[in-house]
């Protein structure tokens, strides 16, 4: 192919391109073996051309960057022992710096790479030039690395361009370690950075910053770094939080703190800030100190909790015994806001404030938990034992004593909500007034936007064909000024007792609608004496439905006339939403408006699934609008509350209209799986004690950890 096109120009133009490249990687190539003869005969460039050279220090090996081979000096400065790089290192290093070299681009008039050959020379070569400044001197910063600069150059001869190209080359190295997430290359490359007096780019530092934090080996200079960072450009969180992590290291947690209230204000902290120093409290069973930068933790606006740092915490305390009646205070748990400072009253406070801002734990926090308290409480606790994953727990069925100490996996009845160990009854939260304006002001203005943005890609996609683009003026408003008129036709036809979603049922394990599906839900809803509304999309009600781009389905005789009864015999229960609305919104927004229904009680109708109303009769998991609509903790209670999943049994497929396919429905929720605290009541007598229950992602839906402290 090539000898049949090499006359085209795009060809010739390629042909010598390539040509070009392979001619400038020869170059580097035979530069950097030439480096390596004349390192190996003890032959050095940099000392013939600066004969002022300090040879005992050329002829020194570098050493590694582990900080066991760093000195530091009374001048500010860094000298180097004699460890060597790692051979290993030292020969992956001279690779990728080969293949960086070969590709850099030279801006300007065209320069080969042998111009730069003082540049590759220096970047190659084992032997040291220069001490190294000191970057946690407090004098560090631009005029240290001026005055750095300045006597590299001086001892090698390099002219700024040529310094300039070398630290290009190290600034692409940190993007291809970055990329390949090889954080020991680039201990070598800072060690170039600071000798040469090199000040890259932000983006550039902040690279070797993240780089060298990946690896714990590299993770104490990704906190030297961050220091270099700090000196050079605004502090941030990130290098703030690196810094951290790198003096907690060494267990200066004083440091630590201190550098924390450095971070201005503007750039709040976050968890990951503050985790290294709590961590550090609890592992040293420095209880006053954690609760302190707890309650800091809590105020700071940026930091939000996980289950994890929830473990840690309490863990620390309940092995610590702080949670017994008998326990020595923690004086400065008052100081901070607790209204107590030890025994069972400390733990609910705590796990009140983890009840607020999360909704439940690990596998991983839960074994934390289970095997902090049983260390603190083992001698109430005889038949339990320490497990290293939470999953193996085994679940306990029998009743607990009042005056017993619970700490078990355990298994809540689905249908009653009642623990069996405990006996408490959990509870369903719902969502408040507020909560339900807030999930309707969501609604309009997905509405709103979803439009929009539908409007805005149908002009494109028009534009892109090159078809005629609407001449009509956009009516922004239209979906929501369709969802008000069916919040009003709501208010003066209901109210409903189970709002259907129409596509969803027709749908449901078929790839085209089936009306049989609809009819049988509905006959259903009304044996359990509700009162159905069904929402269906405008096209679903034509006799001829455009279900995919190349595929119409047209309606049987059947279904024809199903649909026909429902327009006619449920007209009060049938809402059509318009085309160009989305129906999702409509069923969505029918659970919060209107009048609030009260909640069923199934010994007074038994016949009726017990909990709130309306019904939600739906399958759909939510994912695309759960992140929009409201926080986790809300959205759960409402889907919770509302949403009744529905599957059909199987039947021979001429039998879609019989009696032999049936619909099973399964209630919704009659607690709220979410952490609660709910008082233990024995003998109708309230201890004043909590139980909490803790949902564990892992774990089955109705399976919680139980704890309770007497």
């Amino acid at each position: 192919l090539i000898i049949k096109c090499h006359h085209h120009p795009y060809v010739e133009k390629k042909i010598h391109q390539a040509r070009a490249k392979m001619q400038k990687l020869r170059q580097v190539i035979f530069l950097i073996a030439a480096f390596q003869v004349l390192d190996v005969i003890g032959f050095s460039i940099l000392a013939i051309t600066k004969p002022k050279l300090n040879r005992q220090t050329a002829s020194t090996t570098t050493s590694s960057m582990s900080t066991s081979s760093i000195v530091e000096s009374d001048m500010g400065v860094v000298t180097l022992s004699q460890k060597s790089f790692d051979a290993a290192l030292w020969a992956e290093y001279e690779s990728v710096i080969t293949n960086v070299i070969a590709n850099l681009q030279h801006k300007g008039k065209k320069r080969k790479h042998t111009d730069f050959s003082s540049s590759i020379q220096y970047l190659m070569s084992k032997q040291p030039v220069l001490d190294i400044p000191n970057v946690n001197d407090q004098n560090f910063g631009w005029k240290v690395m001026e005055n750095q600069r300045e006597m590299f150059l001086v001892k090698t001869n390099l002219t700024m361009t040529e310094h300039h190209y070398a630290m290009k080359a190290v600034t692409y190295m940190g993007h291809y370690c970055a990329k390949e997430q090889n954080a020991a290359l680039l201990t070598i490359a800072w060690h170039k950075i600071l000798e040469s007096g090199m000040t890259p780019k932000q983006q550039a530092i902040s690279t070797y910053m993240y780089t060298l934090s990946l690896n714990e080996e590299t993770a104490h200079l990704s906190g030297e770094v961050a220091t270099y960072y700090d000196a050079f450009f605004d502090s941030d969180e990130t290098s703030i939080s690196i810094r951290i992590k790198s003096l907690m290291s060494d267990q200066d947690a004083a440091g630590a703190e201190k550098l924390l209230n450095t971070l201005p204000r503007t750039k709040c902290a976050r968890l990951r800030t503050y985790q290294p120093i709590l961590y550090h409290y609890c592992d040293k069973v420095d209880l006053n100190s954690a609760i302190r930068l707890y309650r800091q933790m809590r105020q700071a606006p940026a930091v939000h909790f996980d289950a994890d740092t929830y473990a840690v915490l309490i863990g620390a305390i309940a092995e610590n015994g702080t949670f017994r009646q008998d326990a020595d205070p923690l004086e400065v748990a008052r100081q901070v806001g607790f209204g107590n400072t030890h025994g069972p009253k400390l733990f609910d406070e705590l796990v009140q404030e983890m009840a607020d801002d999360i909704v439940e734990i690990t596998n991983s926090s839960a074994a934390i938990l289970h095997n902090a308290f049983l260390a603190g409480f083992r001698d109430s606790l005889s038949s339990v034992e320490d497990v290293m994953n939470a999953s193996d727990m085994i679940t306990r069925t029998q009743h607990a004593e009042a005056d017993e100490v619970i700490l078990n996996r355990v298994t809540v009845n689905a249908t009653s909500g009642v623990c069996p160990c405990s006996r408490v009854s959990l509870k369903l939260y719902k969502l408040d007034e507020k909560q339900r304006e807030n999930l309707c002001g969501a609604l309009f203005k997905m509405a709103k936007d979803g439009r929009e943005e539908h409007y805005k890609k149908m002009l494109e996609r028009k534009t892109r064909a090159k078809k005629k683009l609407p001449t009509e003026k956009f009516n922004s408003s239209f979906a929501v000024d369709e969802l008000e008129s069916f919040c009003d036709w709501i208010q003066s036809q209901g109210p409903f007792t189970a709002i259907v979603d129409g596509p969803n049922v027709l749908y449901h394990g078929q790839g085209e609608v089936h009306f049989s599906q609809l009819k049988k839900v509905i006959e259903k809803l009304e044996e359990m004496n509700e009162k159905p509304l069904i929402l269906m999309p405008y096209k679903y009600v034509q006799s001829k439905i455009n279900l995919r781009y190349d595929y119409v389905q047209k309606l049987d005789e059947k279904s024809l006339e199903f649909l026909e009864r429902l327009k006619q015999e449920y007209a009060g229960m049938l809402y059509i939403v318009p085309t160009g609305c989305l129906d999702d919104y409509y069923w969505m927004i029918a659970s919060v408006v209107g009048d609030k229904l009260s909640d069923v009680d199934a010994d007074e109708s038994p016949e009726r699934f017990p909990g709130c109303r309306p019904m939600l009769i739906s399958n759909d998991q939510m994912r695309d609008h759960k992140l929009e609509l409201l926080e986790p903790r809300q959205f759960r209670r409402w889907y919770s509350c509302h949403i009744v999943n529905y599957d059909f049994s199987r039947a021979p497929l001429d039998d879609e209209w019989g009696s032999s396919r049936k619909v099973h429905v399964f209630a919704a929720d009659v607690y709220s799986n979410e952490i609660q605290g709910n008082p233990f009541n024995d003998n109708a007598e309230d201890t004043g004690s909590l139980v909490w229950h803790l949902p564990v992602r892992e774990w089955d839906k109705h399976d919680k950890l139980c704890i309770r402290i007497v």
